[in-house]
């Protein structure tokens, strides 16, 4: 890209008359790199060691300007000059400063252009000016100190035609790499040598001239990098908030900022980190404080080779990111990508790039998100050897109590010293004496966006004399915004109402449209405005972006924006019906990001997403789809989706079965028992959607469920709590139909409107007067659907709080202890899932012996079911992390306890749990190199399975999965005592029940691939080659099919690659066996 015309200099130095008057002018090219300050080559401007006067003409001007040589002073060797303009400055208003850089890569043939004056193209005494353009081998002339510039075209003129040239700006993607300065000796017309910016900066004087730091930045990782906005004037109140523009001091976080430093240092040549926190917490400007202290700190480089990076832009093109992978092995790349959960592809691009160079640099790659959620996960899932899901970091608040108020006060002068610069005339510095601080007790302030705003919101009343509006202070500070909106519309003499004016920037923050055609398209959307092109002008004016991607810039920071969307949305519940109104996916996916985030706090927005998405749109519905994988709490936007996009299918848990260390772990064979044993002992029980609630008091509903082995004996029965009833009011009635709702969703395999009936039961049953063990017993099946969901932070949330309730309600004696046994199981289910291994079997522990003294204290089948369960549970944790003499342990008192209890018979006829716990030790018994003995178990847990199966049609349907599991595990073992030959009977049967279940549940295809593999081998164990390519190859195929579905589980996705790889060596050696045969 070349450089602005407007900053084109014709440059002329000026030789004393001589002993006719003749006034002989050296010409020359030049640059207006600053507002004051031209860029040229010191041989057009220097009469040996002397300085001449200088003429310069900007292009398109006839009137030649007065200048100074002010560098360098003396002479130097580097051929480059600065002079400086004598009046005012032709620098157009808002022009984005020039960015310095250099070729830091080992790639050939890097593009360049420079434009200037040469002698080729002059006309008589008019010198026009050209654009010659060629390219750099960066690595050419290294030693001497300068680039060697081929160019394109080459001139026929005889003599010099480049004399003139000398002093146009070499620039290269934008920036700015060198001067040019004199045909390359020894070489043709074709080639020019150039003086490399980096030689310019590194004089301290030239550097103090330009303001510009001695780390310049990388020419080819430029395209990639983002940019700072470019303000045309005085910073609007928000703005002065912007993390990139530092009005307030970094302080506080200087321990966290020496952490990532020496992350930076340690570990390999790739390292990534995950920094976490709300918005507003600090965590951009963090990461802005550490790009500076890399690159601008002498001692930053610290590895042997400087700092290069910065924010990663949204728009980075993908096949610029492979320029990363050859940067020079002399420099370290820091990359910092902001809102990381919303850029999956582009991450996954680029670390792809890294993954698959043959030399990449050291690299860091810094992510910041409100939340680690499941992005996270996949993306680690993916990425192996270059992601590690424990490689997070939370932010914590900055501001303690007892330091806010002087933080407070240090901000309103900060704030106050910027403003008085801008408006001198208002005297807000001692509008700043006068301030006292507000009640800042409320935790929100310990985050420094909160104590800013507040800062600046007591400032500018202060100053202005004006109060606000009340309320919270992202709505104050909107409408001291609104006022800064008022006079730029009136200063362009715009009629626009205030309400549509809100909505424009409402739109504008939501949809950061490309080009001017598409932003009058969505101008156009909003009913009542009538001059789209001239408001368009005006939002490109009024937030500056600096992203080529965006026309126009959004209103930030975005915790400001976020609620201006809600704020204006709430205001017109048609207005986001008209904004989300394209068939382009992208585009609305970018907004339904922003208004993801926005739902944390702006609630009525879930309920509008989800009256749009009820039309169909498949537009709409894709990307509601896609933006709630790009945002921290997905939840929101997934129960928008129509039923038939929405996530989770439950019926089976794939994870639960065979091929991994939880393959044992206990849950429910169906939806309804499951919800039954957690809702068990808590209140009346109306987990089953067979056996709905009746309100006119016990009836067989309720006698059949205490048959099914689900309720509590009658000598040990709860005493109700304090605020029971006696009957069911309207309210109650109301949560017990939700729960109802519910269950029958949760049967169905819908567990996001599973979870949404649940949510409302618990709204329904929270008030005075209301059975607290109805909340109790709601949020705990919520928490476990919410599991099932894959939405562990919110789960683990939920359930946390559950735990503590329940464990104070047991402390009191109206909730018998192994409800919390049974709650805290489930907790540790959790834990497990957000990888927090030793946690979770910690709390199964405690699980353990509460359910076990239970079982001991009443004797009843039900408590020693349950202990068994339990302990069953934490044989599969202990497994997962290596203990497996403990697991082995645990496994065997679980399987000893359910064999007795079956034998008694006092577990119910379709109650799967002892084949579950035979399966579970089968497991560890495989696992400690014992195949017999997992033959023998798995072969009693298959006998158990098809009992059960054969009690009818239901429990057959339920029994699927458990016995296709069975079967599988049946033919590894047998693999591996040696008996191929049963094997491969077992192997078939898997095969066969995997495929029967999913053709129902999509999500257990994966578990039909490992069959089909595991079935390859045995055949090719008994040397049948065509069958075994045959189920291989299939397994391929489907295990394709589903990475690009996407359908698997973040859970599921390293299984399925690690599955993948195997089936294709399994693929390799039935091809050798049958090119043998």
């Amino acid at each position: 890209m070349a450089a602005d015309a407007d900053r084109l200099v014709d440059v002329r130095g000026l030789h004393p008359a001589d002993a006719h008057g003749q006034v002989y002018a050296e010409n020359g090219s030049g640059l207006l790199v600053s507002d004051e300050l031209v860029l040229t080559a010191a041989h057009v401007v220097f009469d040996g060691d002397a300085p001449l006067p200088v003429a310069l003409r900007f292009d398109g001007s006839d009137q030649p300007v007065a200048g100074e040589v002010v560098w360098p002073l003396p002479r130097r060797e580097v051929d480059a000059a600065l002079v400086r303009i004598a009046g005012p400055s032709p620098m157009p208003p808002g022009s984005p400063p020039i960015r310095w850089a250099r070729f830091t890569g080992r790639e050939a043939r890097q593009a360049v252009d420079a434009t200037g004056y040469p002698a080729v193209m002059r006309q008589g005494d008019t010198r026009i000016s050209f654009q010659l353009s060629g390219h750099v081998n960066p690595q050419s002339a290294l030693t001497e100190g300068r680039y060697v510039v081929k160019v394109d075209e080459r001139p026929t003129n005889e003599g010099s035609p480049w004399a003139g040239m000398s002093g146009a700006a070499l620039m290269s993607r934008g920036t700015l790499v060198g001067v040019v300065v004199i045909d390359t000796p020894g070489f043709d017309r074709d080639e020019l040598t150039a003086v490399p910016a980096s030689a310019i900066v590194a004089d301290p004087q030239a550097r103090a001239l330009l303001r510009q730091p001695i780390a310049l930045g990388s020419a080819e990782l430029d395209p990639v990098l983002a940019r700072p906005p470019v303000s045309h004037g005085p910073l609007s109140w928000a703005q002065l908030l912007r993390a990139d523009e530092s009005v307030i001091d970094f302080l506080g976080r200087d321990r966290q900022l020496d952490q990532l430093v020496t992350w930076t240092r340690s570990g390999g040549m790739f390292d990534a980190l995950l920094l976490v926190g709300p918005g507003g917490r600090g965590k951009t400007r963090l990461a802005h404080q550490l790009i500076r202290q890399l690159q601008h700190d002498p001692e930053g480089a610290g590895i042997g080779g400087d700092w290069l990076g910065g924010l990663l832009a949204t728009n980075a093109p993908a096949h610029r990111l492979t320029d990363l992978t050859t940067t020079a092995r002399k420099h370290a790349v820091l990359l910092v990508a902001d809102y990381a959960e919303s850029r999956n592809e582009q991450l996954q691009d680029l670390l792809s790039a890294y993954q698959s160079a043959d030399d990449p640099p050291r690299t860091r790659l810094l992510l910041l998100a409100r939340d680690r959620g499941d992005w996270w996960t996949r993306l680690c899932d993916g990425y192996p050897d270059l992601l590690s899901e424990d490689a997070v970091v939370v932010l914590n608040p900055l501001h303690e109590p007892p330091d806010r108020v002087a933080a407070f006060h240090s901000c309103v002068d900060q704030f106050a010293r910027r403003l008085h610069r801008d408006e001198p005339q208002t005297g807000w510095q001692e509008a700043a004496a006068a301030v006292t601080a507000p009640d800042l007790t409320d935790p929100c302030f310990g985050d420094p966006l909160s104590l800013q705003l507040a800062a600046l919101l007591e400032l500018i009343e202060a100053g202005e004399a004006t109060p606000g509006t009340t309320g919270p202070v992202e709505r104050r500070l909107l409408g001291h915004e609104r006022q800064y909106w008022r006079k730029t519309i009136e200063a362009r003499d715009l009629k626009l109402p205030e309400a549509v004016r809100d909505q424009a920037v409402t739109a504008a923050t939501l949809i950061g449209v490309q080009g001017r055609p598409a932003a009058l398209t969505l101008l156009q959307r909003i009913p009542e405005l009538t001059e789209p092109g001239r408001v368009a002008d005006w939002l490109r004016s009024l937030y500056p972006t600096e992203t080529s991607s965006r026309y126009w810039g959004p209103l930030q920071p975005d915790r400001l924006g976020e609620h201006l969307v809600g704020a204006v949305s709430k205001q017109d519940p048609d207005l986001l019906g008209h904004l989300l109104g394209s068939e382009d996916v992208d585009e609305l996916q970018d907004a339904l990001v922003v208004i993801g985030r926005a739902m944390a706090h702006q609630a009525h927005l879930a309920e509008q997403v989800t009256l749009l998405a009820a039309s169909g749109r498949p537009a709409l519905v894709e990307a509601i789809d896609r933006a709630a994988r790009r945002v921290a709490d997905p939840l929101p936007l997934q129960r928008a989706l129509p039923d038939s996009r929405r996530d989770g299918h439950f019926s089976y848990d794939p994870d639960t079965w065979a091929g991994g260390a939880t393959a044992g772990r206990e849950t429910a064979s169906s939806a309804p028992e499951r919800l039954y044993d957690i809702g068990r002992g808590i209140g009346e029980n109306p987990f089953s959607s067979s056996n709905p609630f009746h309100d006119t008091g016990p009836g067989p509903a309720d006698e059949e469920l205490t048959d099914r082995g689900g309720g509590t004996p009658a000598d040990s029965a709860p005493p109700p709590p304090p605020t029971a009833t006696p009957t069911f009011s309207e309210v109650e009635r109301a949560g017990r139909d939700a729960e109802r709702r519910a269950t029958e969703a949760y049967e169905a395999g819908n567990l996001v409107r599973a979870e949404q009936e649940f949510r409302r039961a618990a709204e329904r049953f929270f008030g005075p007067g209301i059975d607290e063990q109805h909340v109790l017993r709601v949020n705990l099946a919520r928490a476990a659907v919410l599991n099932d969901l894959r939405s562990f932070d919110a789960a683990l949330t939920l359930i946390d709080e559950v735990v503590g309730k329940l464990r104070n309600a047991t402390r009191q004696g109206w909730i018998q202890p192994d409800v919390l046994g049974r709650a805290l199981d489930l907790q540790a289910a959790v834990m497990a899932e957000t990888g927090r291994a030793e946690a979770a079997i910690s709390y199964e522990y405690e699980a353990v012996e509460i359910l076990q003294a239970f079982a001991r204290r009443t004797g009843s089948p039900d408590a020693r079911r349950d202990a068994a369960k339990v302990n069953s549970n934490l044989a599969a944790l202990l497994q997962g992390v290596g203990r497996l003499d403990e697991a082995a342990r645990s496994a065997d008192e679980a399987v000893a306890a359910l064999s007795e209890l079956a034998a008694n018979a006092e577990l119910a006829l379709s109650d799967d749990t002892f084949g579950r716990s035979l399966m579970n030790r089968a497991n560890i018994a495989g696992a400690l190199g014992q195949p017999d003995t997992a033959l023998e178990l798995v072969g009693r847990a298959s006998q158990e399975f098809e009992r059960i199966a054969g009690l009818g049609p239901a429990e057959a349907v339920a029994m699927v999965p458990a016995r296709a599991a069975a079967a599988e595990l049946l033919c590894t073992a047998a693999l591996k005592v040696g008996q191929a030959a049963d094997a491969v009977p077992a192997g078939e049967q898997a095969v066969r029940l995997f495929a029967d279940v999913a053709e129902r549940v999509p999500a257990f295809v994966v578990d039909l691939a490992r069959s089909q593999v595991q079935l390859a081998e045995a055949y090719l164990a008994i040397g049948e080659g065509v069958p075994a390519l045959d189920l291989a190859q299939r397994s391929v195929r489907l295990l394709r099919e589903e990475a690009r579905q996407g359908h698997d589980q973040p859970s599921a996705r390293r299984r399925r690659l690690l599955l993948e790889e195997k089936a294709h060596d399994t693929q390799r050696r039935a091809e050798e066996l049958v090119w043998r045969g």
